[in-house]
């Protein structure tokens, strides 16, 4: 009986061996090293872009740095078959957009490109949402609270932008990029002003 005892004691102990470092490789490990290991793998502050609003919202809250939406954005285009801009970029579409972007990123976005979507005019509503308060009144609320630069060139039916600027709206704004000739209403604080990069 000895013998079989010690026969089998090197196998039993090479399966639990087996089976611990699966379950580590799987689980993880809760002994202080790993803890330690984790700690220094905390996220990185926020760099991220995207090239789409699913790409946005598979990220982590306030992790996003940079959305580019330019060139076309399948996001921006409208597919409302009673709208009269169906198939091309439509502003109810890219307002949609940026709520759901800015719910979820609205803290870190620093950087925003709309350029070359064939956009012909935006709002002062665009860049806005409203929730309700607790009087059942309708409060706007700023989308993008960290939103530094936004780029709106290469639009050629632009011809005026409002509802820009560093007030309720967008209160760290400090760049906008437009086509020549863009009349720009930027609503400005005082302190450091919006620079209008035109190209």
């Amino acid at each position: 009986m000895e013998a079989l005892l010690l026969r089998s004691t090197p196998t039993s102990r090479s399966r639990l061996d087996s089976f611990k470092s699966h379950a580590r490789r799987c689980f993880g490990s809760s002994s202080p090293s790993s803890q330690g290991g984790a700690e220094r793998s905390r996220p990185p502050p926020p760099t991220a872009a995207a090239t789409s609003i699913a790409e946005a919202l598979r990220l982590a809250p306030d992790s996003l740095q940079r959305l580019d939406l330019s060139d076309g954005s399948a996001d921006l285009r409208c597919v409302n078959l009673l709208c009269e801009r169906v198939g091309r970029s439509c502003v109810c579409r890219l307002s949609l957009a940026l709520q759901r972007v800015a719910r979820r990123q609205g803290g870190s976005l620093t950087e925003l490109s709309l350029a070359s979507n064939g956009i012909e005019e935006l709002p002062r509503g665009v860049f806005e949402f409203f929730e309700e308060d607790d009087d059942g009144k309708r409060k706007s609320k700023p989308c993008f609270r960290a939103l530094r630069r936004i780029d709106l060139s290469g639009n050629p039916g632009l011809k005026e932008v409002c509802g820009l600027g560093r007030g309720e709206t967008m209160p760290a704004l400090r760049e906008v990029v437009v086509d020549r000739g863009v009349r720009l209403v930027v609503e400005e604080e005082e302190g450091e002003g919006v620079d209008v990069v035109e190209v």
